[in-house]
């Protein structure tokens, strides 16, 4: 008798936390987070967290798109009106993606999300958004994202 499998086919993908879309739940197996660190009093800092849910052939990804004052620290709650820590309403969004078909819902009418800076890498983001013709989304993350910081 032979045997032999993949290493792909036996490896588990990492549970980074999950999130809900109208009810059904996904777990989130890879973060990503790139950025702009602002170099002036006149610009701020803008960073983008991807969070993506990998299934089959389906891949879920919610981004939130963040902004917060130069020479501050990332970490904080951000809302899509009224606040100087700004969660983007229109680059925030779901996707989901099936073979070469993708949906996308972004244009938010709520949505807050709160960022903990864990360590160098290290994350923990609690997230909830609604979009005007799409699904209510929310969920946690927290561990590493790979980073890219475009100067």
């Amino acid at each position: 008798m032979l045997l032999s499998s993949c290493s792909g086919d036996d490896e588990e993908l990492p549970n980074l936390g999950n999130f809900t879309v109208d009810g059904a739940t996904y777990q989130i197996n890879k973060g990503n987070l790139k950025g702009y660190k602002s170099t002036a009093a006149n610009q701020s800092n803008n960073y983008t967290f991807d969070f993506a849910s990998e299934q089959g052939n389906t891949v879920r990804t919610v981004r939130l798109s963040i902004s917060f004052p130069f020479n501050t620290m990332m970490n904080g709650e951000y809302k899509i009106t009224g606040s100087s820590r700004q969660l983007d309403p229109w680059l925030s969004q779901y996707t989901e993606t099936t073979g070469k078909h993708t949906d996308t819902y972004n244009n938010l009418i709520t949505g807050v999300c709160t960022v903990a800076r864990i360590g160098e890498n290290n994350f923990k983001v609690k997230f909830q958004m609604q979009t005007t013709s799409g699904p209510e989304i929310k969920g946690e993350f927290e561990g590493d994202v790979k980073i890219q910081e475009i100067e």
